[in-house]
């Protein structure tokens, strides 16, 4: 496992606000800022992994919540080669599929 701290990477928030929503309109609230920071920062640590890699070894992500969801979306503009893999729970959709068996 390895851990990300953020506060180091909140000077490129605004650039990487700007990259990932051009055309498009965000809140600026901590939640936020805190999903493209994490996507960003994750995204570069892949890309250091993958260059000092063999070529041939597989590299899997697994992003878990809708919080981490923007480093899916930064692997696949950028084409990295790592396999990606996301997971979510207790949406309404889950819950209402499951409980209505009418």
């Amino acid at each position: 496992m390895i851990l990300i701290e953020m506060d180091t990477a909140m000077k490129y928030l605004n650039g990487w606000r700007r990259d990932l929503m051009s055309g498009f309109e965000a809140p600026h609230d901590g939640e936020v800022n805190d999903a493209i920071i994490f996507g960003y920062a994750s995204t570069l640590l892949l890309e250091l992994i993958r260059e000092n890699s063999p070529e041939a070894r597989p590299i899997v992500a697994h992003y878990h919540e809708w919080q981490v969801g923007v480093g899916l979306i930064v692997l696949k503009r950028r084409g990295l080669a790592v396999a990606t893999l996301f997971t979510t729970h207790a949406t309404l959709l889950g819950r209402y599929s499951l409980t209505d068996r009418s």
